[in-house]
């Protein structure tokens, strides 16, 4: 948590306490002994999907490929448990935004779900994010893939990035879909795909713009690799967590709009982590446990902020 705490700091992102801490990684440790959970308690009390908080700062990118008839109930099956761990972090973030800041503003509600969220994909056992994966097989997985087709995860661990960006503002959401998507081998059709996305972010930006506090963002990008020996489909990640203010809003086009505008010069500073998501280790240590602490409700949590992508046509 320490090495973690001065990656934030750098990035001028909220530290985590040592409380939280703790709190967060008893709730993910707990999922192993799923009889000693109540059931459904995450979605007790009337539990509301927006949290009762109507900025969104947080979202769930995910690329899917095509493949063949043989490997697609596999493919289905690991998504569907992407999906589900993706519903337990914004579950578990509402009802801990729902505890810790019941009469904060929007914008302070929204920064600390993202908080949330973000410690817990950092924390969580079944996402492989430290470098210690480079001594296991993946490593071996990724330099394959690198020799074939170049990086899709061209780093693992958490690391500051600072950018300047300095464009013209017509090109601005393409350079950030560049910095963002970096190494991960995608199409150069992706930025398009991702007009939607960046459109919700611009909006939620715009709807802060009473207050004079910053947005903290927080993005899980999940793609995935076939591994042609085991026939399966592994799943990769990305996080990136961030703050802006109302500047960004100021230099990002309206979705259609083809004007170049005044050119975007601004420093740009967030925190990336890269690794895989271990689906073994989740079926066996979280899946019944967050199946127990949530239901189907627990969809409605993220429909709003899930955006899938298809990397393939």
């Amino acid at each position: 948590m320490a090495e973690a705490n001065i990656h934030y700091q750098k990035a001028g992102l909220p530290v985590v306490t040592p409380d939280e801490d703790e709190e967060l990684t008893q709730a993910l440790t707990s999922l192993a002994d799923p009889d000693s959970l109540e059931e459904g308690a995450l979605l007790a009390d009337g539990a509301d999907p927006s949290g009762g908080n109507q900025l969104e700062t947080v979202y769930y990118v995910n690329f899917n490929p095509n493949t063949s008839a043989e490997l697609k109930p596999q493919l289905e099956a690991v998504s569907a448990n992407v999906n589900l761990n993706s519903n337990f972090f914004s579950v578990k973030a509402d009802a801990a935004v729902a505890e810790k800041i019941p009469s904060g503003t929007q914008t302070k509600k929204a920064n600390y779900k993202a908080k949330v969220i973000n410690h817990l994909a950092q924390t969580a056992p079944w996402y492989v994010l430290d470098n210690a994966m480079q001594q296991n097989s993946i490593s071996y997985l990724l330099y394959e893939y690198t020799l074939t087709y170049g990086p899709r995860i061209a780093n693992v661990g958490l690391q500051t990035q600072k950018k300047n960006f300095k464009v013209e503002k017509n090109v601005f959401h393409d350079t950030l879909v560049k910095t963002f998507t970096h190494g991960l081998n995608l199409p150069e059709t992706i930025t398009a795909k991702l007009e939607n996305f960046l459109q919700n972010v611009k909006n939620v930006i715009d709807k802060a713009s009473d207050t004079s506090d910053s947005l903290t963002f927080f993005i899980l990008i999940t793609l995935y690799q076939q591994d042609d020996v085991a026939k399966i489909w592994r799943p990769y990640i990305r996080t990136i967590y961030f703050r802006v203010d109302q500047s960004l809003s100021e230099y990002t086009k309206k979705k259609g709009d083809k004007s170049s505008g005044k050119d975007v010069n601004v420093d740009f500073e967030y925190v990336q982590s890269d690794g895989q998501f271990n689906n073994a280790l989740f079926e066996s240590n979280a899946k019944t446990g967050i199946n127990q602490l949530i239901n189907a409700k627990s969809a409605d949590f993220i429909k709003n902020t899930l955006f899938d992508v298809s990397v393939d046509d």
